[in-house]
């Protein structure tokens, strides 16, 4: 397990002309590491689906989709640390999961990726640290982990 302040990889991206490197450091803390352009995409789509009635998301959904898919890559726990530790966009993740039709796309997407990142092995050494972020509890989280329970791993953290 790395010790803090050991840098476990590094990748670059290459974006036009622009060369962006990502340094990721696995620490006692749990560090957001997200790109603007991420965080614009993130912010966007939340809101997007926590503001906006159904028929409203239809007529956005190509753009929506447009920005979920230029976030794919981004890994579960920092996209969802970056939305409990931003009050708007807790309260608008609130408001989406008391509707059915917006939690379930919601936690579809969200659960294919954590459970890819649980059967890759990076789930549960970073479940502490970001438990700590966002104020849960690691037992309960690795215990939702352990079921797939993604809704409920979601749901305990608001």
């Amino acid at each position: 397990m790395p010790v803090t302040g050991e840098v476990k990889f590094m990748r670059s991206q290459i974006f036009g002309a622009l060369l962006f490197t990502n340094l990721l450091v696995y620490a006692d803390e749990f560090v957001l590491s997200l790109y603007e352009t991420e965080q614009y995409a993130i912010s966007e789509i939340v809101s997007a689906m926590g503001e906006k009635n159904v028929a409203k998301l239809l007529l956005d959904s190509f753009r929506l989709k447009r920005l979920g898919d230029s976030i794919r890559h981004v890994p579960p726990l920092q996209f969802l640390g970056f939305v409990l530790t931003n009050p708007k966009l807790k309260d608008c993740l609130k408001k989406i999961s008391k509707s059915t039709f917006k939690w379930s796309s919601f936690i579809d997407g969200f659960g294919e990726n954590m459970e890819k990142e649980f059967l890759q092995g990076r789930l549960i050494p970073q479940l502490e640290s970001f438990s700590k972020l966002v104020g849960g509890s690691k037992e309960q989280l690795e215990a939702y982990v352990y079921q797939e329970d993604w809704e409920e791993f979601v749901k305990c953290l608001f």
